[in-house]
């Protein structure tokens, strides 16, 4: 969870791993759901970016969740307000 003030905002995830294959799902309340469609194999990155709108000064619910037995790899998230 983050704290955020009214705005619009880019989410930027950077997953995957250089050792394991990853599978993940990210979701943000009342915002979006993605997932991934195939597993990323060992040394393979993905790199996505979802808009997001604060009508209001808030907390920004971000659940990440896998099925897969490696589990789900965030390595970067970056958060940037747009105007």
């Amino acid at each position: 969870s983050v704290e955020l003030p009214q705005g619009h905002y880019q989410l930027l995830f950077l997953i995957g791993d250089a050792a394991a294959e990853t599978s993940m799902s990210i979701e943000v309340h009342d915002q979006f759901r993605w997932h991934t469609t195939q597993p990323l194999r060992a040394g393979q990155f993905a790199v996505e970016v979802f808009p997001v709108r604060m009508v209001e000064d808030s907390v920004l619910k971000i659940c990440l969740s896998s099925g897969r037995p490696h589990g789900w790899k965030l390595n970067v998230l970056m958060i940037n307000r747009v105007p």
